[in-house]
């Protein structure tokens, strides 16, 4: 199972306008918190 890194500059007020959004969703992993960016269709 390969690990993707992904190196995001974004500021955490963004973020959190994303997440309100619904466009972010935290997903807790195995090893912490996974964030899945959503795209808008």
């Amino acid at each position: 199972m390969k690990k993707k890194i992904v190196n995001t500059e974004i500021s955490v007020a963004e973020l959190k306008k994303h997440i309100d959004n619904g466009l972010v969703s935290m997903k807790r992993s195995g090893t912490g918190i996974c964030l899945v960016f959503e795209e808008k269709k």
